[in-house]
């Protein structure tokens, strides 16, 4: 049974805030570019009952040639990185396969508003124009 207070987040930390405005970028050109997002989860450390989950924001790069391959005709590049560090309680321990499905199904909503957040901010003073990612209806 899921009890209350079987998780709780430890840290949260900012692996990587990166931004680098494009000085070849004539603006002209219609930009044409995504945001990508991504989510990853690591196995539960049990020396320390602890379980991390990464959420990552890219814009300007080509994701379907490398994660790091840049492209050329974008005003800029950007990527955020959250990593929220989850603890697992001892006195309301529960099973993995628990944990791994709350994780899936709860992780996004905590996660994403620091990714959010981060994107917004690490834009704003870059001076770029308000750059937001969208609510998530989850």
């Amino acid at each position: 049974m899921w009890e209350e207070q079987a998780l709780r987040i430890k840290d949260i930390n900012y692996p990587k805030l990166y931004v680098e405005l494009n000085s070849s970028y004539d603006g002209d050109s219609e930009v044409v570019s995504t945001i990508a997002i991504q989510t990853a989860k690591s196995d539960l450390d049990e020396s320390d009952n602890t379980v991390g989950v990464k959420m990552r924001a890219q814009f300007g790069f080509n994701h379907s040639e490398s994660p790091e391959s840049v492209q050329s005709d974008v005003p800029f590049w950007l990527e955020a990185q959250v990593e929220v560090v989850f603890e697992v309680s001892e006195e309301n321990k529960t099973s993995i396969q628990e944990i791994d499905e709350w994780l899936e199904n709860n992780s996004p909503r905590i996660v994403y508003p620091y990714l959010r957040e981060a994107v917004h901010s690490l834009a704003a003073k870059s001076g770029l124009e308000d750059l937001t990612l969208p609510l998530l209806k989850l």
